[in-house]
């Protein structure tokens, strides 16, 4: 699911959506937000394998 808030997502929905984490853009001040991949109740980390960091992950239909 895509969202515009993890608020919005129901427990045990896997969703990617804006968070509440980022920077703002030196030369406009525009701000930048990370976006995250999560499982509302539960652990995306978990339900990928427990990926390390900078592994590919791809999605098995």
């Amino acid at each position: 699911m895509f969202s515009d808030g993890s608020f919005k997502v129901s427990e045990g929905t896997l969703a990617f959506a804006p968070g509440s984490s980022g920077w703002s853009r030196g030369d406009s001040g525009e701000p930048l937000r990370f976006l995250e991949l999560f499982l509302r109740g539960g652990s995306a980390w978990e339900r990928f394998g427990r990926p390390r960091v900078n592994q590919q992950v791809t999605r098995i239909a």
